[in-house]
């Protein structure tokens, strides 16, 4: 794999991979013009694409009725202003039992190439967001989580 950047103003970069492109910038707290993405929204994006692909991808193997899935990812920053944690919500539509959702839950922690790049330091965890909406959402009819 081979990445290309230039910088195009002060703060922000043209990054290329064979044919596509994305404008990265900084956060306009940081002196950025709101541009592009932040380094950290590629981060967790990226984090994000590769946990769904290998559950997909597991689920599809493993013949679940794992039929969509959606998901937010947030991160949580300690004191000193580092990522202490990596939290995934999970939506998931299709004939799947609890277990079968937790299951997918521990193959990705443990198979995800990406996702295994990341600092023991941090703290990852997988959320069924179809459990956690009538826990946490606020907005009427359940809709918040995705």
């Amino acid at each position: 794999m081979k990445i290309e950047l230039r910088r195009i103003s002060t703060l922000q970069h043209l990054v290329k991979a064979q044919t596509r492109s994305l404008v990265m910038d900084v956060d306009t707290n940081l002196g950025g013009e709101d541009v592009g993405f932040r380094p950290f929204e590629v981060w967790l994006t990226s984090l994000s694409s590769c946990s769904a692909y290998t559950m997909t991808r597991y689920a599809r193997e493993n013949k679940m009725d794992l039929q969509d899935i959606q998901m937010t990812a947030e991160d949580t920053v300690d004191e000193t202003g580092h990522i202490s944690a990596v939290t995934f919500h999970v939506a998931t539509k299709g004939d799947l039992t609890k277990e079968q959702k937790e299951e997918l839950f521990t193959y990705v922690r443990n198979n995800c190439k990406l996702l295994r790049t990341v600092s023991s330091n941090i703290q990852v965890h997988y959320l069924d967001a179809q459990a956690e909406e009538g826990e946490n959402c606020k907005v009427e009819g359940g809709n918040c989580c995705l």
